[in-house]
């Protein structure tokens, strides 16, 4: 059975339904958004007529979804779970972080489930197949969403000094390999990681030669 039916925007959260997910309520989220924490992202765009698909590779700020948890980092207790979330997030945004206000940049999903509700990302699918439960993400769907967000000034350019750092950290994983290249896996691993090695120095001089609106905004078109 699929769950997508029974999904609301935060908005529209009241549900007149006698229908819920098999599983346990959870707490609300904000998505927040550091331009220091980092993520490596590769996508296969599909190619058009003749030609041969591409992949695309370069760095995106991490989305990290912020449970809000009375009790819990600084969350005041208002009653039973729901909490206060206005001092958690304000220590975020100190930290030099960007909240996203979910009734405003609409990703979240509400279902009833057991126990009350259960939040989940727009991107999430949620479905049953033969009595177990089964969740899918839309990972292109979410990555889309995050570069429009970022060309739109809601959320945060990645810093090249942070692209930077996660390359001289990357470093040490090809370097891991490089003393047995006489072992078939060993050498096979040294042959991956420096080829994502240069994936990414090549990311990076494209960041820098075109900027991230070019970069992101060919990302967009290539995916849609």
């Amino acid at each position: 059975m699929d769950y997508s039916e029974i999904a609301q925007p935060w908005a529209k959260s009241q549900q007149n339904t006698n229908l819920r997910l098999p599983m346990d309520c959870n707490n609300i989220f904000y998505y927040v958004v550091h331009p220091g924490h980092l993520e490596w992202v590769e996508k296969e765009i599909p190619g058009k007529g003749k030609t041969k698909p591409k992949i695309i590779s370069t760095f995106v700020p991490r989305f990290d979804a912020e449970f809000i948890r009375a009790g819990v980092n600084g969350v005041k207790q208002i009653r039973g779970d729901i909490g206060d979330a206005g001092g958690r997030l304000g220590q975020l945004q100190q930290d030099g972080y960007t909240v996203l206000d979910f009734n405003k940049y609409d990703y979240m999903r509400t279902y009833p489930a057991k126990g009350g509700t259960y939040y989940a990302p727009k991107w999430a699918k949620i479905q049953t197949i033969a009595g177990r439960v089964i969740r899918e993400f839309d990972h292109t769907g979410f990555l889309l969403w995050r570069l429009q967000l970022i060309l739109s000034g809601a959320a945060p350019e990645p810093h090249p000094v942070f692209i930077d750092l996660m390359i001289n950290d990357f470093l040490k994983v090809p370097n891991r390999w490089a003393n047995r290249q006489h072992e078939p896996v060993a050498k096979a691993q040294y042959e991956k990681q420096s080829n994502k090695l240069i994936r990414m120095k090549q990311a990076a001089a494209e960041i820098t030669k075109n900027g991230i609106a070019a970069t992101y905004q060919g990302i967009i078109d290539g995916l849609k």
